[in-house]
């Protein structure tokens, strides 16, 4: 009776430790994911922080703004260094949606509009594949 008690008492701690790794193996997988970096790029665009965003961003990516006929350009220091404090972070009060304009194995196109009262802001998004995860390589906003 013990030696039965004792064998189900492995076979369960050995069922749940495969379970817990087939898990956390899944949420890697996750995050490599091209929804993952569209969710995250969004999340950071409503409440200005995510601690995941410099994962989702390609080391040479480019932001470009374009504001009252001129783009302003930064790269990705300077992204990570303004949306790097959550205490800073502030809630956008807009409707954020998003359409995959083109999408293949490698690269898709999206874009992402923040729809406020009175204007919207349309970020067109590029993102690659690189190595297995999926990269923002370039953000060209306008406001309309």
């Amino acid at each position: 009776m013990k030696t039965k008690n004792f064998l189900t008492a492995i076979v369960c701690f050995v069922l749940l430790s495969v379970s817990t790794l087939v898990m956390a193996d899944e949420k890697n997988i996750d995050k490599k994911s091209m929804s993952f970096s569209i969710g995250t790029y969004i999340d950071v665009l409503k409440s200005g922080y995510s601690a995941d965003y410099a994962s989702i961003i390609a080391y040479d990516a480019k932001f470009n703004i374009n504001r009252n006929g001129n783009t302003v350009t930064h790269y990705k220091t300077e992204e990570l260094k303004f949306n790097n404090n959550k205490n800073n972070a502030a809630t956008q009060n807009c409707n954020v949606s998003y359409k995959v304009i083109t999408a293949s194995d490698n690269y898709a196109l999206v874009t992402v509009s923040m729809q406020y009262e009175n204007f919207t802001r349309e970020n067109i998004v590029s993102l690659s594949k690189i190595k297995d995860s999926w990269k923002i390589t370039e953000v060209n906003s306008v406001f309309k």
